[in-house]
């Protein structure tokens, strides 16, 4: 009986052995893959350890990083070896959005020497692959602390397709719109093209008032400096919601050849071909702003006025009188399938309006882009890169005066907030939601390979389904499009 007990007892203790083993060994994994747009901590999509990650050539994919119960305080450097690829890291502190929902965001440089920011005993880092070359290869990463280094690796092919933007993107950022843009705007220039941002939309301020006969293109001049050779599009836009203009007014009639004369010398100057400046007269034009819209375009193509006319459409009346007519026009995606865009000769960009942004997931933005060629759109738009100013009173922006970044800062109206970036003193940050806005295009672009593959009729089929697929299943799909 004794020995009996004794091999019960030794049994109960291996098993406790093992049990605490395997638990010890699951506390202390050092990290795990997810993809990275859907952002709330508690609905990550892990992926992998054993992944392949598909890129293109001059493409870009991301992958998040968690290192649980990271060690150490202070970043000391990140390694890589690769042939085919470069790749880049970046922090992203734990924050939390408008609701209280814990979420990953902000996008943090790391550098080495500095302390993290992040408080929170796990850490998340945002891993940026961008294809060099094609070839299939495993890249080792290491990421060091002050305490203790870590090593992980990673599959990446690169396939032979070189990417480059498919379709047109439209942020509408304004240099110095308010706190969160103001004199940055060499950082906001070199952000809107690291992005693939090619249209820049010259705000009413700084264009010459042609409704108290202004003619002045000073402050025109000013705001493009800085800008050559920067975007495709720019657009000028006049605010004649506000600004009204008469067109039975005699002397203002007279005055608009001169008035567009010298806004289109000044890009002269900067070699802009004019059909490359658009004239915006009205946004979101209703009722008698339609028929106003419709009589100035009239009159300048009488006067021999030719650049492109561009309006925001959020009305089924306003895309029935300017499809066809105008030659851009941004419309919200519901009412380009009801007044039948397809085959128009206008060009058509979608225009979406995110409010309370960091409240969105990331796929949100990243999913602009199927819907641009699901209504073959050539261009996305958004508002906007910087509109915060409503979200935030005074409280919020002393916060921010004395240095707290506006991840932070106390938000009065947090619906109101539609920023693509942050900020800290002078110091400009991305979000995931503006990488995921910018990563999408390249879904147009696996789109068109797919098309020129298999056919229109294959890629309408691949439509109805591909807003329901993982973020697995995506990067499955582009590894399987290539072989």
């Amino acid at each position: 009986m004794r020995f009996k007990n004794i091999f019960v007892y030794s049994r109960i203790a291996v098993i406790i052995l093992l049990i605490t083993s395997l638990g010890s060994c699951s506390a202390t994994k050092p990290s795990n893959w997810y993809y990275p747009w859907s952002n709330q901590i508690n609905s990550m999509e892990a992926a992998a350890d054993d992944e392949v990650i598909p890129a293109l050539v001059s493409g870009q994919n991301y992958r998040i990083l968690k290192i649980a119960n990271f060690s150490g305080s202070v970043f000391n450097g990140f390694s890589y070896t690769s042939s085919t690829s470069s790749v880049e890291l970046f922090q992203l502190p734990v924050m939390q959005d408008h609701g209280g929902k814990t979420i990953v965001d902000l996008i943090m440089p790391v550098k080495k020497g500095e302390a993290f920011t992040d408080r929170n005993p796990d850490k998340y880092f945002l891993v940026k692959f961008k294809g060099l070359k094609s070839g299939t290869e495993k890249i080792n990463m290491t990421i060091s602390s002050d305490k203790k280094s870590y090593s992980y690796s990673k599959s990446i092919k690169t396939l032979p397709s070189v990417y480059s933007p498919p379709v047109s993107l439209n942020v509408f950022a304004y240099f110095d719109y308010n706190f969160l843009v103001k004199d940055l705007k060499s950082k906001v220039i070199d952000d809107l093209v690291r992005h693939n941002t090619d249209v820049l939309v010259i705000p009413p301020a700084v264009l010459p008032d042609l409704s108290k006969g202004k003619t002045d293109v000073t402050a025109l001049r000013s705001y493009l400096k800085g800008t050559e050779n920067k975007f495709k599009y720019y657009i000028l836009y006049f605010n004649f919601n506000d600004h009204q203009i008469d067109l039975r007014n005699a002397d203002l009639k007279k005055n608009i050849p001169v008035w567009h004369k010298n806004m289109m010398q000044v890009f002269e100057e900067q070699k802009v071909p004019l059909e490359n400046v658009l004239l915006f007269p009205y946004d979101e034009p209703k009722t008698e702003q339609i028929q106003k819209l419709s009589s100035l375009y009239d009159h300048c193509r009488s006067v021999g006025i030719k650049n492109p006319f561009f309006v925001t459409v959020d009305s089924p009346e306003a895309a029935k009188v300017f499809v066809n007519k105008i030659e851009f026009i941004q419309m919200k995606p519901e009412f380009m399938k009801q007044v039948g865009t397809l085959n128009s000769k206008s060009r058509l960009w979608t225009y979406q309006l995110i409010y309370g942004s960091r409240d969105r997931q990331a796929t949100e933005y990243r999913d602009m882009s199927i819907t641009a060629f699901r209504h073959q759109a050539k261009g996305i738009g958004v508002w906007s890169y910087a509109d915060i100013d409503r979200a935030v009173d005074q409280k919020g922006k002393s916060a921010f005066s004395r240095g707290t970044g506006t991840w932070d800062i106390d938000y009065s109206a947090g619906s109101a907030e539609y920023a693509l970036i942050y900020r800290r003193n002078s110091d400009l940050f991305s979000s995931l939601r503006w990488e995921a806005l910018s990563y999408g295009m390249e879904d147009y672009f696996w789109l068109q390979l797919y098309q020129n593959k298999f056919g229109k009729d294959k890629v309408q089929e691949l439509l109805k389904t591909v807003d329901r697929f993982s973020e697995k299943e995506r990067d499955a799909f582009k590894l399987k499009l290539m072989n």
